[in-house]
């Protein structure tokens, strides 16, 4: 029924558009009249139909002209579409993974180890430590006593008797040929220079040119020999050998100003010999000697001009002088040659 009402309404026009254009007017008027009795069988045909479809005719006319005369065809896209799922499915799949999430794992087994049994060991008896035998520790070389301010003399190896000399010095308290073990006369009368380290210039010393006595001889005095093992301090606990002197050979350190010297102890004096609480005490005490200005020691030549003293031979030079170990004394010239020949009295 469409397509017969579309008929009816386009047949006229059809007609009419053939006249116009082959110009055949004469039959213009039955054209006219033959086209309005077509139009209104087509309407009343489509009229019909539509209203039996529901749509109105404008609408199909305007599909069917779109569909039969359109010069271009769109082309429609494929659209592929994927099937939904079903609900079936659906609950199939929320329910495993609720149960997914919800089930509980089943524990592990966990294995609980035997303890081990503990050894008992019968207590062992700690042995008693044997003591052993100590000996008696030199003493710090910085706890011998400080002696300070003491007027020190000169003297020198084969210096005689008179002229402020008391004895003989071509002998010592130590050394009965103490003048021929040294190498000859130590002449004090001129300068020594560091340039020679304060040697002789005539001949070349046997034994240490630093040397120096003090007031005490541990040696040929009766009461200081059988005492000296409890008052010379690096003697205590020792043995006390007859032909063996304690004080000779040992170190001073000796200190003018800011010069410092080191010597060795080769004699006895100066004027006293068992000036024992001056040498060895820890109160500083002063020498008991009044010669020479309470002079408490004589040094050698080579000590005076180490030290810087002022004049050749006299008591105006005032230092001060300590005890110390061997092996805490610096090396200088007065390690050059170093005397360890001991008693020599035949």
């Amino acid at each position: 029924m469409r397509f017969l009402g579309c008929a009816y309404l386009f047949c006229p026009y059809l007609w009419v558009c053939y006249i116009v254009y082959t110009n055949n007017l004469k039959y213009m008027k039955k054209t006219l009249i033959f086209s309005l009795l077509l139009f209104f069988v087509a309407t009343s045909v489509s009229a019909f139909s539509l209203r039996s479809s529901g749509k109105s005719m404008l609408d199909q006319i305007s599909a069917y002209l779109l569909s039969k005369f359109s010069r271009s065809r769109t082309i429609t896209p494929r659209i592929t579409t994927t099937p939904s799922p079903t609900v079936s499915a659906i609950l199939n799949t929320s329910a495993s993974q609720k149960s997914r999430r919800t089930s509980t794992p089943t524990p592990k087994a966990t294995l609980t180890p035997t303890p081990t049994p503990t050894l008992m060991l019968a207590p062992t008896k700690t042995p008693t430590p044997i003591p052993t035998a100590t000996a008696t520790p030199i003493p710090n070389p910085f706890l011998y006593p400080l002696h300070t301010n003491i007027t020190a003399t000169v003297f020198w190896v084969g210096e005689p008797v008179g002229n402020g000399s008391s004895e003989d010095n071509a002998i010592s308290a130590y050394d009965d040929f103490w003048q021929t073990s040294y190498g000859g006369y130590d002449d004090y009368s001129y300068i020594r220079t560091l340039a020679n380290n304060y040697f002789p210039t005539t001949f070349t010393p046997k034994e240490n040119p630093f040397y120096l006595d003090l007031p005490y001889d541990d040696l040929n005095v009766g009461a200081n020999f059988n005492t000296r093992t409890s008052i010379i301090p690096w003697a205590i606990g020792q043995s006390n050998p007859r032909n063996y002197s304690f004080i000779k050979n040992h170190w001073v350190k000796i200190q003018k100003g800011t010069a410092v010297c080191y010597g060795q102890i080769e004699d006895a004096g100066p004027y006293v010999y068992n000036d024992a609480n001056y040498v060895f005490g820890a109160n500083d005490a002063r020498p008991v000697s009044t010669q020479a200005k309470n002079a408490g020691m004589d040094v050698s030549p080579a000590l005076r001009d180490c030290l810087g003293f002022t004049g050749l031979n006299n008591a105006d030079n005032k230092v001060n002088w300590q005890f110390v170990n061997e092996s805490d004394v610096p090396f200088g010239p007065w390690k050059i040659i170093i005397t360890t020949s001991q008693v020599n009295q035949p």
